[in-house]
């Protein structure tokens, strides 16, 4: 795959890239907050059980609008950049919209093979 990054992901290989972020935020190193995702789905607040961020979609598209930043990660504690995105246009287009926003308010906690993991530090 990292031969290949442009090239559509797999069925497989897609569930296989979820099912490895489940595990990293589920790893016990993590609380449960919203998870915001830069990717067409953000299938984590119902594969984790966790609350859902408001004002985030849950479904986006190359398409979609870009909404402000202030919206889109208002409830997120977590931000979850994939590597190989399922629609690349998309991913490109909103973390070229949020890269100041995202600088400021998640640093960067880890890298796995498939994702970048971003996180709010903890609200007093």
């Amino acid at each position: 795959r990292a031969l290949q990054p442009h090239v559509e992901l797999t069925a497989t290989e897609y569930v296989d890239t979820i099912m490895e972020a489940a595990d990293l935020l589920n790893d016990g190193r993590h609380r449960p907050g919203g998870v915001v995702v830069l990717d067409q789905v953000n299938p984590f607040p119902f594969m984790l059980g966790w609350i859902p961020p408001r004002g985030n979609n849950l479904w986006s598209a190359s398409g979609a609008p870009i909404r402000p930043a202030s919206e889109v990660f208002k409830d997120a504690d977590y931000v979850l950049i994939p590597k190989f995105s399922t629609d690349a246009a998309w991913t490109e287009r909103t973390l070229k919209a949020y890269t100041d926003h995202l600088s400021k308010h998640y640093p960067k906690v880890e890298d796995t093979r498939s994702w970048t993991l971003l996180s709010r530090p903890p609200r007093s």
